[in-house]
C-alpha cells in the first residue's frame, strides 16, 4: 500500500519522500524496476521513480517533511488484537527528526482504540517536544482494496481523519483535498472514533457477507430453494443493497478477517461483551466445516479432490486464502495425496492435467482462466461452484453453492 499511495500523490504533485529500511527496495525503486501486479503501480513508478527522494532514515525523511504517513504493516496478537510493535518503532525514529518546523503525523496503519494517542506520546518522549503547539498527529485509515488500491486512494467513497487537534486536522483535511479526483464526504473526529471506524466498517461488511452465505447454506440445505433468488430480492430493498450480498466464499484478504476479530478483542479490553461482533468474527468457521462436510460428502463418489484458485479474489494474491484453509482441513481429514490445489497467480502448472487426476472439482475464485473448464472433457467428474461462476457447466455433477438439491440433505 505505501508505494502506492507514495506515487499517487507524487502524480498530484506533491515532493514524496519514501523512508524504508530494506536497501535493496530502496535501489529498485531507484532503477524504476519494480514489478507490482496492482493495477497503475508499474505506470506511475516508470513515469515518477525519478522524481522520488528515496531514504533509508527516518528521521532525516521526518526531518524533510510537512506531513509524515506511517504505514508499517501491525501484526495480529494471539488474542486478535493488532500489535503496534512496528509502528512505534517507526514513530521513535521519525521523532528524532522532527523540530525544525510543524510537522503532522499520521499514522495510516490499522491500530487498536488508544493507540494512536499513545503513539503521540511516544514521540513526545523522544523528540522533547510538545504534542499540539510542536507537531501534530492524526490517525487517517485507508479504505482500500487490493486490485484498486490506487484508484480508491483517487475516489474514496468518503474521508475520516481522527484529528488530536484542529490544526492537525485542518493539514490532514488539505492534503486530501489535493489528492482526490473529487470532493469526497470527509468525516472529522477524534483519534479514538477514527481507529474504530477502521476496523468497524469491515467488520459491517463482513457481517453482511457472513449473513448472505447463512441464508445461502440455508437454501443449499431447502430443496427447490435458490439462494441467487433469495439474496437477489432481499438486496433489492434499498436498506441493504446488492453490493457484498451475495453467495460466496467466507471473506478473506489481509483486512476483512482480522479487522473483525481486533474488533471483538476492543470490546473484550473494554470490559464489554460484543456478541454479534464476536460471532461474525467466526462465521468463517462455521463456513469452512459447512464447506468440508460437502466434500466429504461427495468424495465416497469422487475420491481425488482438486482445489481450484487459492488467492481470495482474482488479482488479489496476499492475505487470508480460503481455497487453502480448505485444502488444510481437507487433508488432515484425508490425507495430502488425496488433495491438490492450484491457482494461477500463486500456485500455477498445466490446468488441464491438474484437472485430469481430479474426480472432485471445488472452485474458489473466479480467475477467468478458469472458464477453460467448460471446453474440457469433465466426464465423471464433479464440480462444487462456491460462486456460480460455471453454472450450466457440462459434467457428471454440477453442485452450485446456494441452490437447494435433494441429493444434498
Amino acid at each position: 500500500m505505501g508505494l502506492a499511495f507514495a506515487l499517487w500523490a507524487a502524480e498530484c504533485g506533491h515532493e514524496v519522500i519514501i523512508s524504508d529500511v530494506d536497501k535493496a527496495a530502496l535501489e529498485a525503486l531507484r532503477s524504476g524496476e519494480v514489478d507490482r501486479p496492482e493495477p497503475m503501480v508499474n505506470e506511475l513508478l516508470r513515469k515518477h521513480h525519478g522524481d522520488l527522494v528515496l531514504l533509508s532514515d527516518d528521521a532525516e525523511a521526518a526531518h524533510l517533511a510537512d506531513l509524515v504517513c506511517i504505514i508499517t504493516g501491525t501484526s495480529s496478537t494471539p488474542t486478535g488484537g493488532f500489535s503496534s510493535e512496528y509502528v512505534l518503532t517507526a514513530a521513535r525514529e521519525v521523532a528524532r527528526g522532527l523540530g525544525d518546523h510543524y510537522t503532522v503525523i499520521n499514522v495510516v496503519s490499522t491500530v487498536m482504540p488508544g493507540e494512536t494517542r499513545r503513539i503521540g506520546r511516544v514521540i513526545e518522549e523522544v523528540s522533547g517536544l510538545r504534542l499540539g503547539p510542536d507537531f501534530g498527529l492524526v490517525h487517517c485509515p485507508e479504505f482500500i482494496r487490493q486490485g484498486s488500491i490506487v484508484a480508491d486512494f483517487c475516489g474514496p467513497d468518503f474521508v475520516v481523519i481522527g484529528q488530536y487537534d484542529e490544526r492537525s486536522g485542518d493539514l490532514a483535511a488539505q492534503y486530501f483535498e489535493q489528492i482526490t479526483t473529487f470532493t469526497p464526504p470527509v468525516h472529522r473526529m477524534s483519534l479514538e472514533s477514527a481507529e474504530i471506524a477502521k476496523t468497524g466498517l469491515n467488520a459491517v461488511v463482513v457481517a453482511k457477507m457472513a449473513l448472505a452465505n447463512e441464508i445461502a447454506w440455508l437454501c443449499q440445505a431447502t430443496p427447490g430453494a435458490d439462494a441467487r433468488d433469495v439474496l437477489g430480492a432481499i438486496g433489492a430493498d434499498s436498506r441493504v443493497g446488492h453490493r457484498y450480498f451475495s453467495a460466496g466464499t467466507w471473506p478473506g484478504g489481509p483486512c476483512f478477517p482480522r479487522d473483525t476479530r481486533a474488533l471483538a478483542e476492543a470490546g473484550r479490553r473494554a470490559g464489554m461483551e460484543t456478541l454479534v461482533i464476536e460471532e461474525v468474527s467466526r462465521a468463517a468457521d462455521r463456513e469452512l466445516e459447512r464447506l468440508t462436510e460437502l466434500c466429504e460428502s461427495l468424495m465416497d463418489d469422487y475420491p481425488r479432490v482438486g482445489i481450484l484458485g487459492l488467492a481470495y479474489k482474482p488479482g488479489a494474491v496476499f492475505g487470508e486464502r480460503q481455497g487453502s484453509t480448505l485444502a488444510a482441513m481437507l487433508d488432515f481429514s484425508f490425507g495430502i495425496d488425496q488433495v491438490s490445489q492450484h491457482d494461477p497467480a500463486i500456485l500455477p502448472g498445466d490446468l488441464g492435467a491438474f484437472v485430469a487426476r481430479s474426480d472432485l472439482l471445488v472452485l474458489m475464485t473466479c480467475w477467468p482462466e478458469y472458464q477453460a473448464l467448460r471446453e474440457m472433457d469433465l466426464s465423471g467428474k464433479c464440480v462444487v461452484d462456491m460462486w456460480g461462476y460455471l453454472d450450466g457447466i457440462d459434467c457428471d455433477r454440477y453442485v452450485r453453492f446456494g441452490e437447494g438439491s435433494d441429493a444434498l440433505v
